[in-house]
């Protein structure tokens, strides 16, 4: 039998080279988070900067200067969002518009996960294991939604369309959880990882989280409708769910793309492949028929998807 079809690169740069060398940061500092909207792919990095580039060849559009190590963005209603933290552990949030600021909130303790938004506002988690709420118009904070689990980090956050947050901890008991916007209601979803949860992504009732941690090293697909596990997979760094296919990027350069309902692969890219780069692949966005993916090693990467 044929190979399956893979993806072909569309464009591939170098975060830091499109950063103002005047600003002086070292090189390699990694790219932590991509997210693409409107034709323009936004990457964020611990070099302190967002890079806007345009979404069909890679090339440089905009940037936006932030005070601290960006590791999550989000796009809405023209709006850029950015979140992260500097040096000291206080946690800064901005929002911007065509690359000017229009606020900023300087948290003097610590944020952690990834920012959501749903209906005007934003939501990420702090170090005590609480979801903080802020208004996405103003950066006001609104609310400190507390959660069962007491004094845990939270690694990451993913929002259906529902309304219901769903949240890795960074817990020795590898707990997922969800958490109900509208009704308030908090359920523990699963314990099935041995060690803290690094990603999580949710689609077609199904919720996906992976951990590279102590002990296993594991993708799991929880169905929700079953209360059980529905299939596992390997260590894998960051995942993306989109249109019943799971993409994932793992902590070695490769990047994997899996049927969301049965687990099969349906196609890999190794380092081998020239494509890929042998490090960690931090985060992963699809969009319109292209997978965008940003690396450890500050490359980005646009691959045309079969």
């Amino acid at each position: 039998p044929s190979a399956p079809p893979e993806p072909e690169l569309l464009w591939e740069h170098d975060h830091h080279d499109e950063v103002d060398p005047g600003f002086g940061f070292p090189e390699n500092d990694g790219v932590n988070t991509v997210f693409e909207a409107g034709g323009t792919v936004y990457t964020g990095s611990d070099d302190e900067t967002v890079i806007a580039a345009d979404a069909s060849n890679g090339e440089f559009k905009d940037e936006f200067g932030f005070d601290g190590s960006v590791e999550s963005v989000v796009f809405d209603d023209g709006n850029l969002y950015a979140f992260g933290d500097d040096v000291t552990g206080d946690a800064d949030l901005a929002a911007f518009d065509s690359g000017d600021q229009l606020w900023e909130v300087d948290e003097d303790f610590e944020l952690t996960g990834n920012l959501v938004l749903r209906d005007g506002s934003l939501y990420i988690g702090d170090a005590f294991g609480n979801l903080r709420e802020y208004d996405a118009e103003d950066g006001d904070r609104t609310d400190t939604i507390e959660l069962e689990t007491e004094n845990e980090d939270i690694n990451a956050l993913n929002v259906d369309d529902d309304g219901v947050i769903y949240i890795a901890y960074n817990s020795s008991d590898g707990e997922v959880a969800s958490y109900d916007l509208d009704s308030g209601e908090e359920s523990l979803i699963h314990t099935e990882h041995t060690s803290f949860v690094d990603d999580i992504q949710v689609g077609g009732g199904r919720v996906y989280s992976s951990n590279i941690g102590f002990g296993t090293s594991e993708l799991i697909t929880w169905d929700l409708k079953e209360n059980e596990v529905a299939w596992d997979a390997g260590t894998y760094a960051s995942l993306f769910y989109r249109d019943g296919v799971l993409y994932a990027g793992s902590t070695d350069g490769f990047l994997q793309a899996f049927d969301a309902g049965s687990g099969e692969t349906l196609w890999t890219l190794s380092s081998e492949n020239e494509i890929t780069q042998d490090e960690v692949v931090n985060s992963i966005d699809v969009s319109d028929g292209v997978l965008y993916s940003g690396s450890a090693d500050d490359t980005v990467l646009a691959l045309n998807l079969p």
